[in-house]
């Protein structure tokens, strides 16, 4: 973010507010003093025509006169310059993004020719922000993949019943849907779902949704489970997955058999670096060597790491929300490496409650 200098009640971006304070500088000097005008005139543009304040304090509306940064009134007969923002100006703010910054300083940013923006939907160009503003592209929502409702919290309300909450990444969550958690390995059908206290009888990616279930007690379930679609693709445990991680702050060395805390999406789970398969390059990501035995802060590598508690990720490129972790050491309290998560291998899927159920009365 960028760093903001408050001036006169409001504040201006940093770079900004040093370019038109050494414009106001170098021209304060430079123009003859004239009459002195309100408060309230001094936040203008400068070389804008206004009304002038007329001798005897009355407004005269066919005097037009130049107002300076100083807040002083010109005549328009004086030197002409090239209009320049007052520094802390409100209406010099509402009026940056409509003006081109070639035409604001054509002396002071003559390099200055626009800006343009390659993607594969076309070229896109123009000069102002609010041009910027206006090529942006809504994000696209991946409704067309299966259901995963990574779990924030899990709720008993009296009279409805277990109410889990979470936002919708991937897919479409609808009232009958029958859906299974990983990894409690439970399936339940959907009753209703709300968002904000309103009911919606479809729920799309983005939406933060609390959705009644019945059959599944709130014990079984916690923050960290992921929900999805019982018949598409349903979520489920990883024995074990491939990870991309670059080291970024660890004071010693890491070797096999070290266990941080993975934080994937709402889950929070101990992991162990199981095998170091190899170490990379993290700008180009070349190959530098087979097997290394120790990782370093600034080192990028391919490891194996199995979850010691139940644990449920996916691919990154199947499912980006659920597939960048990020592994905080227990004993440091920060931040050791981050990565992507690059296969899974899932444990096998296990019978519910229900078919268990179903089983013993058949037979």
């Amino acid at each position: 973010m960028r760093s903001s200098v408050p001036w006169r009640g409001c504040s201006l971006p940093a770079e900004l507010w040093a370019l038109c304070h050494a414009q106001w500088e170098r021209r304060r000097w430079a123009l003859p003093l004239g009459p002195k005008v309100p408060r309230s005139w001094r936040c203008g543009w400068q070389g804008e025509v206004r009304s002038a304040a007329a001798m005897g304090g009355r407004d005269r509306p066919t005097a037009p006169f130049r107002v300076s940064p100083g807040g002083t009134a010109l005549p328009l007969g004086r030197t002409a310059r090239p209009p320049v923002p007052a520094p802390g100006c409100i209406s010099c703010i509402q009026r940056l993004p409509s003006i081109s910054l070639a035409s604001l300083y054509p002396l002071q940013m003559p390099w200055f020719k626009g800006w343009k923006v390659k993607r594969k939907e076309g070229f896109g160009k123009g000069q102002t922000l609010l041009e910027a503003l206006d090529s942006l592209l809504p994000p696209v929502r991946p409704s067309n993949k299966p259901l995963r409702v990574p779990l924030q919290d899990v709720y008993k309300i009296g009279g409805i019943g277990t109410v889990p909450v979470g936002k919708i990444e991937t897919g479409i969550l609808k009232p009958g849907m029958n859906i299974s958690f990983a990894p409690a390995n439970l399936s339940a059908e959907v009753r209703t779902i709300e968002m904000h206290h309103e009911p919606l009888q479809v729920a799309f990616p983005g939406y933060n949704v609390g959705f009644n279930i019945k059959n599944i007690a709130v014990k079984n379930l916690r923050r960290g489970h992921v929900a999805g679609n019982s018949r598409s693709d349903p979520p489920a445990a990883a024995a074990h997955f491939t990870a991309q991680v670059i080291i970024l702050n660890h004071p010693g060395f890491i070797k096999a058999g070290y266990s941080p805390v993975v934080d994937c999406h709402t889950a929070h789970v101990t992991c162990q670096f199981a095998e170091l398969f190899e170490k990379i390059d993290r700008r180009s990501g070349e190959k530098l060597e087979d097997n290394p035995s120790v990782l370093k802060s600034g080192d990028s590598a391919t490891v194996r790491l199995v979850p010691k508690k139940p644990l449920c990720v996916e691919r990154f490129f199947d499912y980006p929300p659920l597939g960048k972790c990020r592994f905080a050491a227990r004993d440091l309290k920060q931040t050791v490496a981050v990565g992507v998560i690059k296969s899974v291998e899932k444990k096998p899927a296990g019978v519910t409650r229900k078919q268990a159920q179903k089983a013993l009365l058949i037979k």
